[in-house]
Formats: C-alpha cells, structure tokens, sequence
C-alpha cells in the first residue's frame, strides 16, 4: 500500500496495527491523517486497513487475528463480519466490536460447541456462519440480529434453508422463538442494515407482507406491494427522476431518511409507514 504518494510502504497491503505502521515508518500522526483523510479505514479497536482494499472474509479474518490469540474463539457479531456481515453499529463508522467466547455473558448460559460449530480461517477459531447465525439471533436485539442474518445471506456464506432447519432445532433454548422469528424474516435481497431495520419495523406494522429489492420502472425500491403499488426507499437510493418514473407507472413511493428508520422510535418510523400507505388506498380510491 503506498500510503504517502510515491512513497511505498512494505508491509502495510493488509489489516495492520499502529506499531505495524511504525515500523513501516508511518507516525501515528500521520496515521490519524489518513484515517480523517478517508484513506485508511479502521476495521477493530487498534486495527487499519486500505480504503481500497477489498473487506473480503480473509481479509477480515487477518485482521481479527491481530489481536486475539490462537486459542480464543470468535463469536456473535465479530464472527458474523468476519462471514462477510453488515453489522448495525453507533456511530456507523464505529470500530467492529470484539466478541470472544467466555467475555461476554448472556441469560441462560452459554450453548457448548461441538466439533462441527467451529472453523480456522487465516489463523483465527472462529463460530461456523449457521452457528454464528444461531447465537446473534438467539442473543442480539431483534434490529441488531435481523441486520446480521441479512448480511450472511447477503454475502452467501449461509443459506435460508441452513438457517430455517437449524432454528428448529434451538428448541427450549434461550431466546430461541425471537431465534425462529427471525431466522423467517431474513433475507439476504436487503442491500444495507438500514432495510433489515426498516423491513422490521414495516413488520411490525399493520402493513401487508412486503417484497424486498422491487424494480419499478428500473428504479430498486427498498420494499414494495406489487398490488397495492406502494413502495419506500432510504434516502439517497432513487434520484428524484427515477421516483417520477415509478409514480408515472402508478407507485407512490415514499422516502424514509436512514437516521430516522435507525435513531428514531420505533413506534414513530411504523405510524409513518402505517399512514402514508393508507393515505394512498384512499387516493387510489378516488
């Protein structure tokens, strides 16, 4: 990586630590420059990385392994973005929390791994993506949890049916129905965490069953009634051509600001969604 132009800097092509840095001669002042730059992006607590390269499962898993030991295991949501996962963090550029199993604590206890719950990857033991999925939908918030699963079966390191069949068998478990609630509703069509949370609150709505990732007039809305012609994107998804495209063809789409479907109460974001669709039936029907 040539983190001062034309300058090269051995060392430094993947996730690398500040004494890392040092050693390839790039200060911690100038390290915090390229951080505020944008061009370096800080992966975990004391981790960087490249801006240009690509955050590939390897790539994640290298990083990690910077800072836990061989015989610590990776679990819940490190071992989710290592598995290719979007997680649902404050502030959204905040470093990826370190989960290792026996650090965290949950009511019930903790679920033994057997033999077949575990994998190494680039020198890291790190939870299988369907025993990963288990444990985040078992022990996250709903929001929380929803965004991980999305994001493995976004990544295509696990798949709907794997998870549906596990679920079932979390019987008895703690946190097991929210598990299998959940593990129904995923889906990997959501593009960002902002849609996993905003297709649970639109859930949790007096709404019909959503679509996710509906294609009106070539625009991508977020959710979408084919019948009811009803649809939301976030913010910043559609330019505001491509939403008169969609009401042209008879849509009303309506646009939800990522910060309110993520900081705003719930209650708030799923009465919006409840008035605005039934203020279109009304239109439509004349």
């Amino acid at each position: 990586m040539d983190l001062v132009p034309a300058v090269p800097r051995p060392g430094l092509s993947g996730p690398f630590t500040p004494a890392i840095a040092a050693a390839a001669g790039v200060g911690r002042a100038s390290l915090e420059r390229l951080h505020r730059d944008g061009r370096i992006v800080r992966l975990l607590c004391g981790v960087y990385v490249d801006a240009q390269v690509p955050l590939t499962s390897r790539v994640r898993a290298r990083a990690v392994a910077l800072v836990v030991g061989r015989r610590q295991v990776v679990v819940d949501r490190t071992a989710a973005w290592v598995h290719g996962a979007e997680l649902l963090t404050v502030p959204a550029d905040a470093p990826v929390p370190l989960d290792l199993h026996g650090r965290r604590r949950y009511v019930g206890g903790h679920v033994p791994f057997a033999r077949t719950d575990l994998g190494e990857l680039e020198g890291i033991t790190c939870t299988t993506p369907v025993r990963t999925a288990l444990d985040v939908g078992r022990h996250l918030a709903p929001e929380r949890a929803l965004v991980a699963l999305d994001g493995l079966l976004r990544a295509g390191t696990l798949r709907h049916p794997e998870l549906i069949a596990a679920s079932a068998l979390c019987h008895g478990l703690p946190g097991a129905g929210q598990l299998r609630e959940l593990a129904a509703r995923a889906d990997g069509r959501a593009a960002e965490a902002a849609e996993s949370v905003l297709r649970l609150r639109w859930y949790d709505a007096r709404l019909p069953t959503p679509t996710p990732s509906v294609r009106v007039a070539g625009t991508r809305l977020a959710l979408g009634l084919g019948v009811q012609r009803f649809g939301v994107v976030l913010s910043g998804q559609a330019t505001p051509a491509e939403l008169r495209g969609c009401s042209r063809a008879g849509w009303r789409v309506l646009v939800v600001a990522r910060s309110r479907v993520l900081a705003e109460d719930p209650a708030a974001v799923i009465g919006h969604l409840e008035r605005e669709f039934h203020q279109h039936l009304l239109a439509e029907a004349g």
